[in-house]
């Protein structure tokens, strides 16, 4: 008998004596069992596998943020960002003790806990990171302590800077949110020159812009809320280019409202029209969910007028995971999908592909296709000037399962066209993948792999496999030597970090700052960094230059969306702990400003972490 099994009825016994079997009842109706099992001691318990910087490292920049793995045994809970504050965590500077003030939050799937201290640390110092008593997952169980020391760099190389911007604050669309568990997600500007943002719980909300970048009296829509019966967590928005700025046509991504516990199937893409977006109708319904955050994410129009977003997948790794609720991925998920609305003939178009629904990507004139597979979650997508597709791609935190490869010819491919049916020899899957991957930016092909598998598209290695005995490019370390990459996977153009959680990207138009920051890309990092991140592509759209620690574009609460306003460079920016948008405003950089610069080359750009 398992061990745990004797405590629990030993444990049982002793209630039962103690407080009668008619209370020890009640106190088994009232609690749920995994709340009595925290209770006792008798629930798995998470704890911290490691760090970064790890224990003991030397060398860390000084704008780092400290990120920790995770193992979280109990299905369905994550890290409960409840119990993640300065009395459970400590940043002491250790030559005097002093406490640095720090930011403490969790990933989108509550799989990560990441420490940013709100100002740079001083170089050539050492740092103590205390994990202490009362950090607990969403099911009550407690972790063990922890206590990393690290050191950060004597001579860190900076470059000065004559860009800046000012930090504005905007009080109105804080108000504006009509629950306090609401936050806006995304942000964009209409054809009548009006910021819109779309809420958590289904509020649209609109401003009219003055000419110093403020913002006039909000005006509510609440029109998704209204024909859902209720909230939807609207995703993105994009405006139809038919748009005119008396009749505004919006699309709207959204899902069912919430983080976790969610039903699968429940994801939307709508329009709305009308000089006050009063006029609803459903385009798609029925689109796959995670049991967690990722849904259909933001649409954007691409320039063949078709709309493109990411669904995100069901899993952490490919094959279904206690932390993901051991959801399968669907022939849909973990992709960028391309929507043509002119190939439509019955609206809503029922995508629904697995138990029960039928649909087929493939088909011939089929509405919605795959566009490119193995995206695993890109919040937002930009189609640049440069004609490249870019998406900044979220990925796994450690523990996820990579699916095993079965004998014979696989399931439908999107390269199957191309290419032909593919034959495989069967192999081992991982059950519990120890590496955290790497967020990257990807340049999107139609009909490329890109590394999260998907059993039911016959995409089973991720992302680089390990196919030598050297060190490979985007390599899992657990694979066996030998395992090949997928024939379609398609390596990234740049490898952002671990749990930077970079979301939405925009390309920077504004001749501000002698148009320095012209054709620019701009990346809000939500995790690690809490900032907005510039990369500059070069002629032929690698990316060639990275610049952080921009004035203004820092210390932000937890960046999701931006905007810019292309008639004078200022950029809103949509915060999601704050629970407000923020103006960013091009001004002038302050004496001595410095910035973090990094000249890329192709082997420093992707190279995998």
């Amino acid at each position: 008998m398992h061990k745990n099994r004797v405590r629990l009825i030993a444990v049982s016994l002793i209630v039962l004596v103690l407080l009668g079997a008619g209370a020890a009842r009640l106190l088994l109706k009232k609690e749920t069992r995994r709340g009595i099992l925290s209770r006792i001691g008798l629930a798995d318990a998470p704890y911290i596998i490691d760090t970064r910087p790890a224990d003991g490292e030397a060398g860390v920049r000084p704008d780092a943020f400290i990120a920790a793995d995770v193992h979280l045994p109990n299905r369905g809970h994550g890290v409960d960002p409840k119990t993640l504050s300065d009395l459970t965590i400590q940043l002491v500077r250790e030559d005097d003790g002093s406490v640095v003030p720090a930011t403490f939050s969790t990933e989108g799937a509550y799989d990560q806990i990441v420490v940013q201290a709100r100002q740079a640390l001083e170089p050539a110092h050492s740092y103590r990171l205390e994990f202490r008593a009362g950090i607990a997952d969403t099911s009550g169980a407690r972790f063990a302590p922890k206590t990393v020391r690290f050191a950060t760099a004597t001579n860190v190389a900076r470059s000065p800077t004559s860009i800046a911007f000012e930090q504005v604050a905007l009080p109105g669309t804080t108000s504006t949110l009509e629950s306090e568990k609401d936050s806006f997600l995304g942000v964009a500007i209409g054809p009548d020159r009006k910021l819109y943002a779309a809420s958590f719980t289904g509020l649209i909300a609109r401003w009219s812009i003055s000419a110093d970048g403020s913002l006039g009296p909000a005006e509510p829509i609440h029109t998704v809320f209204a024909h859902n019966d209720g909230p939807r967590l609207i995703t993105g928005i994009a405006f139809d280019p038919k748009s005119t700025p008396e009749n505004p046509i919006v699309w709207v991504s959204h899902g069912q409202c919430g983080l976790a516990g969610m039903d699968d199937w429940s994801g939307k893409i709508s329009r709305l029209s009308g000089a006050n977006l009063e006029t609803y109708e459903d385009v798609v319904v029925n689109l796959p969910r995670a049991y967690k955050d990722h849904l259909n994410l933001q649409p954007v129009f691409g320039p063949d007028g078709a709309i493109y977003f990411s669904q995100g997948s069901n899993t952490a790794m490919g094959s279904g995971d206690r932390k993901w609720n051991m959801r399968p991925e669907r022939l849909l998920t973990a992709a960028v999908l391309r929507l043509d609305p002119t190939k439509i003939r019955k609206l809503p178009l029922d995508v629904k592909t697995e138990e029960g629904g039928s649909y087929d990507p493939f088909a011939p004139d089929a509405p919605l296709t795959l566009y490119a597979t193995g995206v695993r979650v890109s919040f937002d997508l930009l189609f640049h000037s440069n004609g490249q597709l870019y998406a900044p791609t979220n990925g796994s935190a450690s523990g996820g399962v990579a699916p095993a490869v079965p004998a014979g010819t696989l399931p439908r491919r999107i390269d199957e066209a191309a290419r032909g049916p593919l034959q495989s020899e069967p192999s081992t899957g991982l059950s519990d993948v120890l590496q955290t991957q790497s967020d990257l930016l990807l340049v999107l092909r139609a009909g490329g792999y890109f590394g999260h598998p998907n059993p039911t598209r016959g995409e089973y290695v991720m992302f680089g496999g390990n196919p030598t005995a050297d060190s490979d490019p985007q390599q899992i370390n657990q694979y066996p030597v030998g395992t090949q990459p997928d024939r379609n996977f398609r390596a990234p153009e740049y490898v952002f970090g671990k749990n930077m959680s970079p979301n939405g990207v925009i390309e920077y138009h504004s001749n501000a700052f002698h148009a320095e920051l012209r054709g620019a890309i701009l990346v809000a990092r939500y995790s690690g960094g809490r900032d907005i991140v510039v990369l500059k592509p070069d002629a032929s759209g690698h990316i060639a230059e990275t610049i952080s620690g921009i004035p203004g574009l820092t210390n932000l609460e937890q960046p999701l969306d931006l905007v810019e306003d292309r008639t004078n460079g200022n950029i809103y920016v949509s915060e999601m702990r704050g629970r407000r948008i923020t103006l960013l405003r091009p001004t002038t950089a302050p004496a001595g400003a410095l910035v973090y610069r990094e000249k890329l080359t192709p082997d420093t750009r992707a190279t995998a972490e």
